[in-house]
C-alpha cells in the first residue's frame, strides 16, 4: 500500500503482470513519479513463471504496492481481481510493459472530477520498442480519428489505449467488469459494453503514455489484431440488446474484418510461394474493394513467380508472421 497516503485514495491503479520482470521496474517507476499522489497500486501477478525475478524488481516499492497473485487466467481475470480489491472511485489501468508521463494521473483524473458527465477518459501515446512503428503516435498507427461512440468503436475508427484509461469504478461495476472468458480482447469487449450504455467518454489527444511493443506482446501481429476484434464482435449480439441498425453494423464490420484477414493470409501465402492458396484468399477480399488486390490477382495469373520475387524484395516475411501462419494452418492451432 502507498505509505504516502493518509486518507482514502482517489485513484486505484491496477497493474496486471505476466512474465514482465524485465520491464516492470520502469513501469512502476513511472507510476511513483506522478505529480498526483492520492492513489493506491494494486498489482496482480497472473501466474508468472519469473516470480523470483519479479519479486526482486518490485523490491524497492514492496511496501507501497498491494501485491496479489493468481493462477494464470489472463489479463481480464487479473484486472477483475484488481478491481475487487480497489477502494477508490476512479480506476486507472497500466500494463506492465508501459509507462506514464509524470502528469498523467493529474490531467486525466482532473477531467473526470471537473465533469460529472464524463465517466471514462483515455489519451494518445507514443509507441516504442522493437517495431517499425517506434516513435509514432498510437492514434496515428491505429487511424483513430472519430469521436468515441459504440459505432466508432465497432468500426475501429476510434481506438482505446488501455494503459491510458481512467474510468469511474461505478461504470465498470455496472457492466460486470472484464469478460474473463476472453483471453484476448477483454479490453475492447469492455469498452464496447461501456459505450453501448452511452456513458460519457472523452479523449485526450496529447500523448501521455509510452506504449512498449515487443515480440511477446499479445497484440503484436496483424493476424492477432484482426482475429481478436472478430472474436469480440461475434460475442456482442449475445451480450448486448442490439438495435436492428447495430446488428447490421456489427455484421458489416465482421465481413470487412474477415476480408482483411483473407488479405493478410493471401499476402503471406504469396510470399511463401503457395500461389493456389494465395489466390483463394485474395479472391475473398471483395468487401475491401481495393484496386491493389485486383492488380495482384491479375499479376498472379500472368507471372506468379515474378510477382513473388518482387513482393519479397519489397517486404520480407517476418518471423512473427511465420509463427502466426503456423498457428492458423496447424491442426489444433487458432485457425481461421
Amino acid at each position: 500500500m502507498n505509505q504516502l497516503m493518509s486518507r482514502r485514495p482517489a485513484i486505484s491503479v491496477i497493474v496486471p503482470v505476466y512474465n514482465a520482470s524485465a520491464t516492470i521496474g520502469d513501469t512502476i517507476r513511472s507510476l511513483f513519479s506522478q505529480t498526483r499522489t492520492d492513489y493506491e497500486v494494486v498489482l496482480v501477478d497472473d501466474g508468472s513463471t519469473d516470480t523470483k525475478e519479479l519479486e526482486r524488481a518490485l523490491d524497492p516499492w514492496r511496501y507501497r504496492i498491494r501485491h496479489l497473485r493468481q493462477s494464470n487466467a489472463g489479463a481480464g481475470a487479473a484486472r477483475n481481481l484488481g478491481l475487487a480489491y480497489a477502494s477508490a472511485p476512479f480506476i486507472a489501468f497500466l500494463d506492465a510493459d508501459d509507462r506514464w508521463t509524470p502528469e498523467f494521473l493529474e490531467r486525466q483524473v482532473a477531467r473526470l472530477e471537473n465533469d460529472p458527465a464524463c465517466d471514462m477518459i483515455w489519451s494518445d501515446g507514443w509507441i516504442h520498442g522493437d517495431t517499425p512503428l517506434s516513435g509514432r503516435r498510437y492514434f496515428d498507427s491505429t487511424r483513430s480519428v472519430a469521436a468515441p461512440s459504440f459505432r466508432s468503436l465497432v468500426l475501429q475508427t476510434c481506438s482505446v489505449l488501455t494503459s491510458s484509461v481512467v474510468v469511474r469504478k461505478t461504470a465498470i461495476d455496472a457492466v460486470g467488469g472484464f469478460d474473463a472468458g476472453l483471453r484476448r480482447g477483454q479490453d475492447f469487449d469492455l469498452w464496447l459494453r461501456l459505450a453501448h450504455r452511452e456513458i460519457g467518454m472523452a479523449v485526450e489527444p496529447e500523448p501521455l503514455v509510452w506504449r512498449r511493443v515487443h515480440e511477446n506482446n499479445l497484440s503484436g501481429d496483424r493476424f492477432t489484431e484482426i482475429r481478436r476484434a472478430m472474436a469480440v464482435l461475434e460475442g456482442m449480439p449475445h451480450k448486448l440488446r442490439l438495435a436492428a441498425d447495430e446488428q447490421v453494423l456489427v455484421r458489416q464490420r465482421l465481413g470487412r474484418l474477415g476480408a482483411q484477414l483473407d488479405l493478410e493470409l493471401g499476402k503471406c501465402a504469396l510470399r511463401t510461394g503457395d500461389f493456389e492458396v494465395a489466390q483463394d484468399h485474395l479472391s475473398r477480399t471483395l468487401p475491401l474493394g481495393t484496386w491493389k488486390v485486383r492488380a495482384v490477382m491479375m499479376a498472379m495469373r500472368i507471372s506468379p513467380a515474378l510477382l513473388r520475387r518482387a513482393y519479397l524484395r519489397a517486404r520480407p516475411l517476418a518471423p512473427q508472421e511465420m509463427r502466426a501462419i503456423d498457428a492458423i494452418v496447424t491442426p489444433g492451432g487458432t485457425g481461421a
